[in-house]
C-alpha cells in the first residue's frame, strides 16, 4: 500500500491501485504540499508551524466565519500546474492523457475527539470542515456529475496522532454500491458485504491516491473524548482529477501529444477494464469508435457505455449501462434511484473547446 513516488515504481503503484483502489505515496515532491500549506495558512490564520504541531498536540481553534471560508478551497494555476508536474505521469496512467483538475477542493481540520457525523458534503455553514464523514464514494457523494474513474489526491498537511480515514479496499471494483452517504462503519447495517475495513494514520509528506468508487469515511473518534488537555487535529486537503469529461464545465489539460493516438495505443496493450474505462470514456465523449472488450458486470467501464448513449442520444443504451454498473447484491440502493440521478446529464461545450487546438476530433457538443 505504501510506495515511493518514483518513475521506477509507477508500474507497482498502478498495480496496487488496480487491486485496492487506494495507495499511499511517500517521498513526494513537496511543491503541492507547500502551496497547500501556504493557502491553508492564509485562509485559516494559523501559521505553518501551528498547522504541523496541531496533529500531535492540538490546541488550534477557528471561528465560524473561518470555518465557512475553509469549506471550499479554490484551485489556483500555481497549484494545478505543480500537481500536474508532480502527479502527472501517474494520473495519465490511471485516467488518460486529457485531465480535468477540479476547480474547488476541501480543506479539513478534524479534532481526534470529534463525534459530530454528517451524511452529506457541502453544507454552506462549513460544518463539514470539522465534522466526521459517513461512508461514501466520491462519485455519488458529489452534487456535480463527473466520472467514476476519477481519482482523489488526499494531502496530509500534518502528521496526526490518530486514524484520519478508513477505506474498504477493493470496493472500487464492485460497481455502484451507494447512491447516498451511509452511516459510519460501526453503524452501517450490511457494510460487511463490502469487505474488510482498513484505517490510515497520516504523515505530512504522504499523499493518498484513491479511486472515485472506493467506499471510505473519516477515521474513528475516541469512544470517550479526553476530558482535558489538547486535542490533536488532522489537517488535510483533497484534490480531484478527472479523465476528459464532456459534462463538466471546466477546461481539460492535454498531458501527451496526439492524445487520441496515445489512447488507442495504450488501450491495445491493456486487459484490465479498470484502466480501459477512462480511455473508453474519453473516446466516447469525442464521438470516436470504441473497440469494446467484454465487460464484466459491475465494471466501471459501463459508464463509458453510458457516455456513448449520452453522445448518441440513445436513452436505452444509457439505461442498460447503469443497470450493468449498479450492484444491488452488495450495494444499498435500487437501480431506479441511479436512473433518476443521472437522467439530467448534459454535454457542455467548454471541455471540448479547451482541447480543440491539440485534439481536432474535439468537436464542440452540448448547448
Amino acid at each position: 500500500m505504501y510506495f515511493k513516488l518514483d518513475e521506477k515504481n509507477l508500474d507497482e503503484i498502478v498495480a496496487a491501485f488496480q487491486r485496492d483502489g487506494v495507495v499511499v505515496l511517500t517521498d513526494v515532491d513537496p511543491r503541492p504540499l507547500n502551496i497547500l500549506t501556504r493557502m491553508f495558512s492564509e485562509q485559516s490564520g494559523l501559521t505553518p508551524e501551528q498547522i504541523q504541531v496541531a496533529g500531535q498536540s492540538g490546541g488550534v481553534e477557528i471561528t465560524p466565519e473561518v470555518r465557512r471560508r475553509l469549506a471550499r478551497g479554490y484551485m489556483t494555476p500555481e497549484l494545478r500546474d505543480s500537481c500536474l508536474e508532480v502527479f502527472g505521469d501517474l494520473l495519465v496512467r490511471l485516467i488518460g492523457p486529457l485531465v480535468h483538475t477540479s476547480k474547488t477542493f476541501h480543506y479539513q481540520m478534524k479534532p481526534r475527539s470529534q463525534t459530530d457525523v454528517i451524511l452529506r458534503g457541502y453544507h454552506g455553514d462549513g460544518r463539514e470542515v470539522e465534522a466526521l464523514y459517513g461512508i461514501h464514494n466520491e462519485f455519488t457523494a458529489a452534487r456535480v456529475l463527473t466520472s467514476p474513474s476519477a481519482v482523489v489526491c488526499w494531502v496530509a498537511l500534518n502528521s496526526f496522532d490518530g486514524k484520519a480515514l478508513y477505506f474498504y479496499p477493493g470496493s472500487h471494483r464492485l460497481g455502484l454500491l451507494a447512491n447516498r452517504w451511509l452511516p459510519r462503519h460501526d453503524r452501517a447495517e450490511g457494510i460487511e458485504r463490502v469487505g474488510e475495513v482498513v484505517e490510515y494514520q497520516p504523515e505530512r509528506g504522504q499523499v493518498l491516491i484513491f479511486n472515485f468508487l472506493l467506499l471510505h469515511g473519516s477515521g474513528a473518534a475516541f469512544e470517550t473524548p479526553p476530558s482535558s488537555g489538547p486535542d490533536p487535529t488532522r489537517i488535510s486537503c483533497d484534490l480531484r482529477f478527472f479523465p476528459f469529461c464532456g459534462i463538466l464545465d471546466s477546461e481539460a489539460s492535454c498531458m501527451r501529444p496526439n492524445p487520441i493516438d496515445w489512447i488507442r495505443e495504450r488501450a491495445a496493450g491493456l486487459t484490465d477494464d479498470l484502466l480501459l474505462a477512462p480511455l473508453y470514456e474519453t473516446l466516447a465523449y469525442l464521438g470516436q469508435p470504441v473497440q469494446w472488450s467484454a465487460l464484466p458486470r459491475y465494471s466501471v467501464a459501463h459508464w463509458a457505455r453510458f457516455v456513448e448513449g449520452l453522445v448518441k442520444g440513445d436513452e436505452n443504451l444509457r439505461k442498460q449501462a447503469i443497470e450493468a454498473l449498479v450492484n444491488t447484491e452488495q450495494g444499498f440502493d435500487p437501480v431506479e434511484e441511479y436512473h433518476q440521478r443521472f437522467a439530467a446529464a448534459k454535454l457542455c461545450p467548454r471541455p471540448y473547446e479547451s482541447i480543440k487546438e491539440v485534439v481536432p476530433e474535439a468537436e464542440p457538443r452540448g448547448n
